[in-house]
């Protein structure tokens, strides 16, 4: 799902970036992410700081930083739109 949309918006300019909460660490998410064919980068947070940061309950979620100046724009819908659209820019 993310990989389309990161190929489907190729042309704009942002930086993707995904975070696996995953207490097993790297090793257990790997996985996913090379059967998903990610170009983007992936980082892991074995220690759920995240979810704790943003209060999230469900699994996955999806926040979007923009940097002018740095914002955020959380959204605790439990997934995320894809449908290559977005108002954070």
């Amino acid at each position: 799902m993310w990989q389309q949309f990161v190929q489907r918006n190729s042309d704009k300019a942002f930086r993707f970036v995904s975070v696996a909460v995953d207490t097993q660490g790297a090793e257990a998410v790997r996985p996913w992410t090379h059967r998903a064919g990610a170009t983007f980068a992936t980082v892991v947070d074995r220690e759920n700081m995240l979810a704790a940061l943003y209060d999230y309950k469900l699994v996955p979620n999806t926040t979007a930083t923009v940097s002018e100046p740095m914002k955020y724009a959380p959204s605790n819908d439990g997934g995320g739109n894809d449908d290559g659209d977005s108002d954070a820019r």
